[in-house]
């Protein structure tokens, strides 16, 4: 019977059948096992490759740094074929701790999300081989979100000179790192502006033959030559059609001709920072507006209604933070308004650094319990999975007492500069959080002493 059962099935279905079972087979060998490692890279613009934008670089050796090694040496260094042990036999190494300290308070991470979006791909972890690359493009960008840091966008340091000018201290998140400066500082924009070395971006050319899978982010990578350089050069020599490309975009050139050039790709993903409905989002996402915004995303909308589109997920990614926390369930609903169950929204739990001033620990309880009671309701509605950031809440919530954990946080010199950091930021954009921020925060802000 069993014979006869495979015969009736067509041969790519039991090939797909067969590395789900293997893949499946490997999560369940080994608790720690993540797919990218044997898959993909990441170039970061600090010269340093990674596992994945969201691993720590243990590498701070210069021979580690992009300007020395090409993909594929990196690939097959001994520090990656160590980690890919590891992650085979169940060991933590200490480049995926993001994902160790995630599964700490949650069952999900991105290493068990990356495991479910790759559990169909034929993954070969005896000889393995980039065919996923993810590049950051650059630092240059048309925002300046307050968490954010001038890292990943130039406009931040247009705001941290405009504080020193005033004497005012800077944020915890826009401290200044000495190397980082001296490595990429450019003296005739004198914005801090970097992006990848050419070499860099000519080898992930020489590579697009064998990628299945290219991710772009930045900063803003639609801003950027590079981008369209590489959309151009998959375009012309044919080599689009079988390539699923992702973009992480803040959305702000979102137009129809830009969506139709896209087209070319065999898929299209779209991962959309936004991380605020209304004024919320203006407060946070400066200098663009809401209305220019919801325009924006209102073409992909459209686009989805078309009979042949390439767009297989839109995902809006929001880092939840004490300015936003009131207000990601209005973020939800408008969402599920306009794409109902054909986007997703994913709320990143955890803020890097950990001492930023905009760190959602420093909210009081009453405030997390109206996140968590708010986003139960919306999300009973939209189905979306939220569990990261509600398990975030439920453990801040219940975690609240205790003074070991969360001492820091309720320091009165450290409210104090949260205070202080929303204002001075306020001053210089202009802004007024009274009249952007929701009424619970808004009044925990009041209650804040300035010194």
């Amino acid at each position: 019977m069993k014979h006869l059962i495979t015969a009736l099935k067509p041969s790519w279905v039991i090939k797909w059948m067969k590395k789900l079972k293997r893949n499946l087979q490997m999560a369940e060998q080994s608790k720690t096992y993540c797919p990218l490692p044997f898959i993909h890279s990441h170039a970061g613009l600090n010269g340093k490759y990674k596992p994945c934008c969201n691993s720590d670089s243990l590498f701070n050796h210069w021979e580690y740094h992009i300007e020395k090694l090409g993909y594929d040496d990196w690939f097959r260094h001994p520090e990656m074929n160590q980690l890919r042990k590891d992650l085979l036999t169940g060991v933590k190494n200490k480049m995926c701790d993001v994902c160790w300290r995630q599964e700490e308070t949650s069952n999900t991470s991105y290493r068990t999300n990356y495991i479910r979006k790759y559990q169909n791909d034929k993954i070969n972890h005896n000889n393995p081989k980039i065919t996923y690359i993810d590049i950051k493009l650059s630092n240059e960008c048309n925002l300046g979100c307050r968490h954010c840091d001038y890292t990943n966008t130039t406009q931040i340091h247009k705001d941290m000179q405009s504080m020193e000018q005033q004497g005012m201290p800077l944020p915890s998140q826009w401290g200044r790192s000495p190397g980082f400066e001296r490595r990429v500082a450019d003296k005739d924009r004198g914005d801090m502006y970097h992006k990848q070395p050419k070499k860099v971006v000519d080898e992930l050319i020489e590579l697009m033959p064998n990628l299945k899978h290219l991710k772009v982010t930045g900063g803003e990578p639609t801003i950027t030559k590079e981008f369209f350089r590489l959309v151009d050069y998959a375009v012309e020599n044919d080599y689009a059609k079988n390539l699923n490309f992702y973009i992480t975009t803040n959305g702000t050139r979102f137009t129809p001709d830009f969506i139709e050039k896209l087209q070319h790709f065999k898929n299209l993903y779209l991962t959309v920072s936004c991380d605020g409905y209304g004024n919320a989002y203006e407060y946070i996402r400066y200098p663009f507006t809401w209305k220019m915004f919801e325009k924006r995303i209102r073409v992909v909308a459209e686009h989805l209604k078309s009979k042949e589109h390439n767009i297989r997920s839109i995902s809006f990614n929001c880092v939840a933070q004490l300015q936003n926390l009131e207000n990601i369930s209005k973020l939800e609903s408008w969402i599920w308004e306009l794409f109902g169950d054909k986007a997703s929204l994913h709320v990143q739990p955890h803020i890097n650094p950990s001492d930023s001033t905009n760190e959602p620990s420093y909210l009081p309880k009453h405030i997390l319990q109206k996140a968590l009671d708010d986003i139960k309701i919306t999300n009973a509605k939209t189905g979306y999975d939220l569990k990261m950031y509600t398990d975030m809440l439920n453990y801040m919530i219940k975690n609240y007492e205790n003074t070991e954990m969360f001492k820091k946080y309720r320091s009165t010199k450290e409210l104090v500069k949260v205070k202080n950091a929303l204002i001075n930021i306020d001053k210089i954009r202009n802004q007024d959080y009274k009249k952007c921020l929701e009424p619970l925060t808004v009044e925990w802000v009041d209650s804040l002493d300035v010194k």
